[in-house]
């Protein structure tokens, strides 16, 4: 009897094992998967918007919005800049209050250490600018 109480234990800790990694794996795939995502969304969201499609380009937005968020939180720069296409896309269909809220929100999202750096990450790519501050 105490056998089969060994083997108990040592098959659900061989099961909890194997759950653990399954799920470490699924969270390092979604991760993984997620920067490609942002991509193909913001290149979609540049496409519609250059053909004037600022209703597609705000549902494009509002999907990148999501993904940088849940990718780089909202302290990230790149939220900032997920914001300020949202509020673009918002501001080319004449909704000003909405484009106005969205453009408030993507400077109060870049940090302060960024704020005051002489780069920044204008596009998604996170290509920065290093050319100096004029006064």
């Amino acid at each position: 009897m105490g056998k089969v109480l060994i083997a108990g234990r040592r098959s659900k800790m061989v099961a909890f094992a194997a759950i653990l990694a399954l799920t470490a794996f699924g969270a390092l795939a979604t991760a993984s998967a997620q920067p490609a995502d942002i991509k193909v969304i913001d290149k979609a969201f540049q496409d519609h918007y250059a053909r004037g499609n600022y209703s597609a380009a705000q549902i494009d937005a509002q999907e990148l919005e999501r993904l940088v968020k849940a990718r780089f939180g909202a302290d990230h720069a790149y939220y900032a800049v997920a914001l300020r296409k949202l509020g673009i896309a918002f501001q080319a269909q004449g909704k000003l209050g909405e484009a106005e809220e969205h453009l408030k929100r993507a400077l109060t999202a870049i940090p302060t250490w960024l704020r005051l750096s002489t780069t920044w990450p204008w596009s998604m790519g996170g290509k920065a600018s290093t050319a100096p501050r004029r006064s």
